[in-house]
């Protein structure tokens, strides 16, 4: 059957810029981290929740099994102190509007201050206390900014510190040094991770924004760009309008200039040209302007 050539011209306004939205994250010694969303809020809520319900359960279960209370029982301290931590954390979860950035920076070390007064009152230190440290100095490294998460690790220092000196005095030293070099470095590979998924997620954003054939960028608001795409094309046949490939070419090239002078956004045909039956033909050969 006979072969043909199309000629095309794609034609777009002036070239948008790339888009200044934020992807969310937002750097600095006083922003949230994790951008838009509230993904922060929610997880700060939920580690202030499930923490509170583990420590209450816990300290009923030492009052169901009778045991005998240190000197000054810090177990009622405990149990009050659940009360604001789940009033803040249903706050963060259920806030209909954005939560205050100071708030959110404040509650990892706020909460480490809760974890550890029971056992700076009782100087009885229990198992349960190290690991729930290890939640704030997480949450900080991985939802907040750097500044804040090795601000909250200070803070989480210095209340082991506070708990450790007050159970054991001058031995508990070593239980210090152990527990918060550990964090330490918990702290550090979680910042790394996140620096890691960041660039994952930076790439995969760009991507997203660009066509993969034409490199162009995709925008999402394209409904309403005063600049739009317009396509206009020139077709040729062998042996209708043309011999050989360089022939065939050139006739592909004239019906696209003549496409353009159409006003654009059209289908010419070489044979129509050239027989004086333009106007441009569209889809099934009807004569038809785009």
């Amino acid at each position: 059957m006979p072969g043909g050539v199309v000629s095309r011209d794609v034609a777009t306004g002036p070239e948008c810029s790339a888009s200044s939205r934020s992807n969310g994250v937002a750097e600095g010694s006083g922003g949230v981290y994790r951008g838009p969303g509230r993904s922060a809020e929610r997880t700060g809520g939920g580690l202030l929740i499930a923490g509170s319900l583990l420590v209450a359960c816990v300290t009923a279960l030492s009052y169901l099994r009778d045991e005998s209370p240190a000197p000054v029982d810090s177990r009622p301290l405990s149990l009050l102190l659940c009360v604001p931590a789940i009033a803040i954390g249903l706050y963060l979860l259920l806030a209909a509007s954005s939560v205050p950035r100071w708030l959110l920076n404040v509650i990892p070390g706020f909460a480490a201050a809760m974890i550890c007064a029971p056992t700076a009152v009782d100087e009885r230190p229990d198992a349960l206390g190290p690991v729930l440290l290890t939640w704030p100095v997480v949450y900080s490294a991985y939802m907040l900014t750097v500044h804040v998460a090795w601000m909250t690790m200070g803070a989480v220092a210095v209340s082991f510190a506070v708990l450790a000196f007050a159970s054991h005095g001058v031995d508990g030293m070593v239980l210090w040094v152990g527990v918060t070099c550990g964090l330490a470095v918990v702290c550090i590979l979680v910042l790394r991770l996140r620096r890691q998924s960041d660039r994952f997620s930076a790439e995969l954003a760009a991507l997203a924004r660009q066509d993969p054939l034409t490199g162009l960028l995709i925008r999402g608001d394209s409904a309403v760009w005063e600049h739009p795409i317009t396509v206009s094309i020139g077709v040729a046949s062998v042996p209708a309008d043309a011999g050989d490939v360089l022939g065939l070419h050139c006739r592909a090239d004239q019906a696209l200039y003549l496409a353009k002078q159409a006003g654009r956004d059209t289908v010419v045909s070489a044979s129509a040209a050239v027989s004086g039956r333009s106007p441009p033909l569209g889809p099934g050969g009807a004569a038809t302007r785009a």
